[in-house]
């Protein structure tokens, strides 16, 4: 299933490929935060991760918010049972650095890295701060 989402070197099993390292890192590191960014950023790949997320929680939204002063909002689920509510989760500056941090420690390839940051890019529903204007 992850094949149909993920393109595979040649030999390389879905426990090499670099977002499951991520995903893997941030699990064990306790990352929570982080662990629930990731796998919500692409949605398909989390429906195949569920073995390895099963009870992870909070559980994220397919979307985020960034106020005008970055701060990230999300909806998500707490708890089991718990309702869904939006909240606070880091401001884009702690998101973008715990990110750097992991691909760092999981020896992401330039090109990798550019995946990972338009996945949390592709994440993002509505974004409020300032845009330069061309002129």
């Amino acid at each position: 299933m992850l094949d149909k989402v993920i393109k595979f070197k040649p030999g390389e099993s879905a426990m090499d490929h670099w977002y499951v390292r991520c995903v893997l890192d941030a699990k064990r590191r306790q990352a929570t935060s982080l662990l629930c960014i990731l796998t919500s950023m692409h949605r398909r790949v989390r429906d195949d991760l569920s073995p390895i997320l099963d009870g992870i929680f909070p559980r994220f939204g397919d979307a985020c918010k960034i106020t005008a002063s970055g701060q990230v909002l999300a909806k998500f689920q707490a708890a089991p049972g718990e309702a869904i509510r939006e909240n606070l989760i880091g401001t884009t500056k702690q998101i973008e650095g715990a990110m750097r941090r992991c691909a760092d420690r999981c020896k992401l390839t330039d090109e990798e890295r550019k995946t990972l940051f338009q996945w949390f890019n592709d994440w993002i529903q509505e974004d409020k701060r300032a845009k330069s204007v061309e002129e």
